[in-house]
This record gives structure tokens, C-alpha cells and sequence, in this order.
């Protein structure tokens, strides 16, 4: 169950707004009511955690 985020076309407020199911939009802006709502692009943030073997080759470890 993602959250995403919207933007309203009537107030201009950005929300994040919980989705239950997959394809579904929200009904309305939380802020003033309006159903006029467009989805915000976002994207992923994938971090790279580890020991030793994650770090830099040039790096020398201590």
C-alpha cells in the first residue's frame, strides 16, 4: 500500500495521500475538498549499506 503524492489544481497544496489499493486515486484534496487532483512525479532512493566490500576500492580500510 503506497503513499504518493498529489497536487492540487485548485489550492496548489502538495499532499501525501495513502492509497489502499493498486491503480486507485484519491477522492479529494485533503486541504480544501477539491477533487481536482494530479499525481506529483517522484522517485527512488536506494542507499548501499555494507562492511568493507560496499566501500570504494581506493579506500583504504584501517
Amino acid at each position: 500500500m503506497p503513499i504518493y503524492e498529489y497536487k492540487c489544481k485548485d489550492c496548489a497544496e502538495v499532499s501525501e495521500i495513502f492509497i489502499r489499493k493498486f491503480g486507485g486515486k484519491p477522492e479529494k484534496c485533503p486541504n480544501c475538498g477539491s477533487p481536482n487532483l494530479e499525481r506529483v512525479p517522484t522517485f527512488d532512493a536506494h542507499f548501499y549499506l555494507g562492511g568493507p566490500k560496499a566501500m570504494p576500492r581506493h579506500r583504504k580500510m584501517y
